[in-house]
C-alpha cells in the first residue's frame, strides 16, 4: 500500500512517540477502490496537546481546529490535519455536534462516521481496521450508513446529499434502509447551507450514475427538496409528437447525454423545466401540447434556483444563456450564425458554442425525429466568423463606432439606434462591413 512520504512521516512520528496513528476515511476507501486519494486524513489516540508536543519541531497552523480535536501540522510545505479519536455529542442543528468528546478507542471514532465505506482505517503497515463491513460494501457497491441511518442523517442532514453523491460518482447502490431514512428525513436539508448543497449537487450531477439514481421516486423527491421546481416535471405527459418520454425522463436523458461538466449538466436539468408553466393545447387536437416560449420560462426558473443555491454570476450567466437558446433554430448559412453570435455574451464565446452544440445534441437523443442536422457546420461557421477580422456580428466588430458618429454630428440615443440598425444590415449582408461605405450610408439615410 502506497502512503506518501509526508503522511508516512506523520504516522511514524506518532508511533515512535508511543501513540496509535492511522490514515482514515475517504483515502482508505479510495485505496480499496484502486484509486489515488486526493488527500489523506490522519487519526490518533494522542490528544491535541500531545500532538503539538510530538511535532514541536514543525510549524503548527492555528486554524481553530483544536476545539474539534484537529491539529494542523506544517511539514515539507504541506498542511497535514491530525485528529484525535473522538465521539460526537448531540446534534441540535442537524449539522454540527454540540460537543466533541475525545476517546482512546478507534472503533468508537469510526462509529461516528457517515457511511461504512468511509469508516475504515489503515495503519502504517497496511493493516485494515474495518469494524462495520465497509470493505464488503465496497465490493458489493453499496452506500450504507454506519449504525442507525436515522440517527446518522438526523445528526447531519448534509449526509443525505453525500450519500447521493457517493452513489452517483462511484456507481453504487444505496442500501434500502439507508434510503428510507434519507427520504423520511429529507426535510432536514433545510438546515444545510446553500453553499454546501451547491458543492454536493455539482459533484453528484456529474456522476456516472446520477440519472439512474434520479429516476428512483424517493431520490427524485429528495432532489426536489433542494430544487422544488423539479416536482412539476414528474410524470408530466408532454403530449408531443416529438417526444418519447415524459418531461422528467426526457430531462434525465438530456442530462445523461451531455458531457460531465456541471455547467452543462445543470443547463440540461433546467432546459425544459418551464414547459409545465406554458403549455398550450392544440386547437385541432386536444391530445397535443405546444410550448411556445418555454425556453424563457425555463430560464427564469433556472435563474431563481441558481441564485438560491448561491451560484456565481459567471455560472448563472452561462447556464441561463444555454437554457434560453437550447432550442434556437439555426440554418447552415453563415448569416444564421452571425445573428446568433450577436446574442452571445462577449465572454467565453467559443466555450459557450461548444456547450450549446453538446446540449442540442443531447436534447435530441429521445426525440421522435431523425437527427440529421449537421451540428459540425455550426462550429465550422462559428470559427469562420470568429477568425475573420472582416466578419461582423456585434457592435464591436463594426468598422464604424460611436466616435465616428459623434464626428458626423450625431449624439445621444441616436448613435445607438444607428449602430444597431446598420449592424443588422451588415449581418444580413445588405451592407458591407467597410468604414467608408458605412459612413456614406449613414450620411445618406440619417
Amino acid at each position: 500500500m502506497f502512503i506518501p512520504d509526508n503522511i508516512r512521516f506523520i504516522l511514524e512520528k506518532l508511533n515512535n512517540s508511543g501513540f496509535e496513528a492511522y490514515i482514515v476515511g475517504g483515502c482508505v476507501r479510495d485505496i480499496l477502490l484502486d484509486k489515488t486519494p486526493n488527500d489523506y486524513d490522519v487519526t490518533t489516540n494522542a490528544l491535541p496537546e500531545e500532538i503539538k508536543e510530538v511535532f514541536s519541531s514543525c510549524k503548527i497552523i492555528n486554524n481553530n481546529g483544536e476545539k474539534h480535536g484537529t491539529v494542523t501540522v506544517r511539514y515539507n510545505h504541506e498542511n497535514i490535519e491530525i485528529t484525535t479519536f473522538r465521539s460526537d455529542g448531540d446534534y441540535s442543528d442537524h449539522r454540527h455536534p454540540n460537543e466533541v468528546n475525545f476517546t482512546k478507542n478507534l472503533k468508537e471514532d469510526l462509529a461516528r462516521r457517515d457511511f461504512t465505506i468511509n469508516a475504515m482505517a489503515f495503519d502504517i503497515g497496511g493493516n485494515l481496521y474495518d469494524y462495520y463491513n465497509g470493505e464488503d460494501d465496497i465490493k458489493n457497491k453499496i452506500v450504507k450508513a454506519v449504525g442507525d441511518p436515522y440517527k446518522r442523517f438526523d445528526e447531519d442532514a448534509l449526509r443525505i446529499l453525500r450519500a447521493l453523491r457517493f452513489a452517483s460518482v462511484l456507481d453504487f447502490k444505496i442500501d434500502s434502509t439507508t434510503l428510507d431514512a434519507m427520504y423520511d428525513l429529507k426535510n432536514t436539508l433545510s438546515f444545510v447551507s446553500k453553499e454546501r448543497i451547491k458543492v454536493e449537487l455539482d459533484k453528484m450531477i456529474c456522476g456516472i450514475a446520477f440519472t439512474h439514481l434520479a429516476k428512483n421516486k424517493k431520490i427524485r423527491e429528495i432532489l426536489a427538496e433542494i430544487i422544488p421546481d423539479l416536482r412539476d416535471m414528474f410524470d408530466f405527459d408532454q403530449r408531443s409528437k416529438y417526444h418519447t418520454n415524459d418531461l422528467y425522463n426526457h430531462t434525465l436523458s438530456t442530462v445523461e447525454g451531455v458531457e460531465p461538466n456541471h455547467i452543462l449538466k445543470l443547463s440540461a436539468l433546467f432546459h425544459d423545466i418551464g414547459k409545465t408553466k406554458c403549455f398550450q393545447i392544440d386547437k385541432k387536437d386536444n391530445n397535443i401540447y405546444h410550448y411556445i416560449g418555454h425556453e424563457l420560462v425555463s430560464k427564469e426558473i433556472a435563474l431563481k434556483n441558481l441564485k438560491n443555491l448561491r451560484y456565481s454570476a459567471d455560472e448563472i450567466e452561462k447556464i441561463s444563456f444555454l437554457v434560453e437558446y437550447h432550442d434556437y433554430t439555426f440554418s447552415e448559412k453563415l448569416k444564421s450564425m452571425r445573428k446568433f453570435m450577436k446574442l452571445m455574451p462577449e465572454k467565453d464565446q467559443e466555450l459557450l458554442m461548444d456547450y450549446l452544440i453538446n446540449l442540442k445534441k443531447a436534447d435530441r437523443i429521445d426525440h421522435n425525429f431523425k437527427n440529421d442536422f449537421n451540428f459540425d457546420i455550426l462550429k465550422e461557421n462559428f470559427n469562420t466568423i470568429k477568425n475573420d477580422e472582416n466578419e461582423c456580428y456585434n457592435i464591436k466588430t463594426l468598422k464604424v463606432n460611436g466616435n465616428d458618429l459623434l464626428a458626423l454630428g450625431y449624439n445621444g440615443k441616436k448613435i445607438g439606434e444607428i449602430l444597431n440598425t446598420i449592424l443588422d444590415k451588415v449581418i444580413e449582408g445588405k451592407l458591407p462591413n467597410d468604414k467608408d461605405e458605412l459612413i456614406k450610408y449613414i450620411k445618406n439615410n440619417y
